[in-house]
């Protein structure tokens, strides 16, 4: 009879520390700033010392300053909204990787908890007991003991007969090697979570860095008055989503498997 260790199939599971950003509408632009820079070229023709040139070039110079100081409040507060926009990306990443890892750490300690449950049965140790639902795609094994009564001995020979025992020596080999399945199928299943979730998280913070660089970059354009190229760079943020499966949970790639 073979003997199948017990093993110990649950692991550390954590959010990656560093990860930035966080997911956004899916294609859904930011909007182009308004705010108008005043030309300065009005202002490079110096009057001479006739008093009216006088007069109306200080007139310009007073609208130049005022529109400037229209420009730089507009540009402060459509700056702060980006710079807010990137913290509320951050925060929503990082609190949507950690429910990625929450809910995988829950999936694996399911999977482990059937998996040891089949493995206690092979050496006819009570299985712990597996609280909660079986996981979706990892079902409770249906491997089948052997039938004891076979090895029931007769009351005229007092011996178990050789066709019984041969029988109960064929379903408990069939009972085994069931169960080594059903654990090599355990350990591949959290093989693939881990592989999910490490997917899942390089997606989703690559995708979100993306667009907070199209962000900083809007922010520089329009602090610099570079309307139409700013434009630009909020419409290309329409086409770049950090949207991703939210059904896809495993666990971090740091995680290390039983041997």
């Amino acid at each position: 009879m073979r003997v199948i260790t017990v093993l110990a199939l649950l692991v550390a599971l954590s959010a990656p520390a560093s990860a930035a950003g966080g997911e956004p509408q899916a294609g859904q632009p930011w909007p182009a700033p308004t705010c108008e820079k005043p030309d300065p070229k009005p202002l490079q023709d110096r009057p001479g010392n006739d008093s009216g040139a006088i007069a109306a070039y200080n007139a310009r110079v007073h609208r130049f300053n005022r529109m400037s100081a229209d420009f730089t409040a507009c540009t402060k507060a459509y700056i702060d909204d980006i710079h807010a926009e990137i913290a509320r990306l951050r925060d929503r990443t990082k609190a949507r990787l950690q429910s990625a890892v929450d809910l995988a750490n829950a999936r694996v300690k399911t999977v482990a908890a059937q998996v040891n449950a089949a493995i206690a049965a092979t050496s006819g140790d009570a299985p712990a007991a597996v609280t909660g639902e079986p996981d979706p795609d990892f079902p409770p094994s249906t491997c089948k003991k052997p039938d004891k009564s076979l090895l029931k001995r007769t009351s005229r020979l007092h011996r178990v007969s050789a066709g019984a025992a041969n029988a109960y020596d064929a379903q408990e080999k069939t009972f085994e090697d069931c169960t080594a399945q059903y654990i090599d199928r355990g350990k591949a299943e959290i093989q693939r979570l881990q592989e999910n979730t490490a997917a899942f998280q390089k997606q989703t913070v690559a995708r979100t860095d993306q667009r907070i660089d199209l962000l900083n970059q809007l922010a520089a354009l329009a602090a610099d008055g570079a309307t139409d190229a700013a434009r630009q760079a909020a419409a290309r943020l329409g086409v770049v989503s950090t949207d991703g499966d939210d059904g896809v949970t495993a666990v971090d790639r740091s995680a290390v498997l039983p041997p």
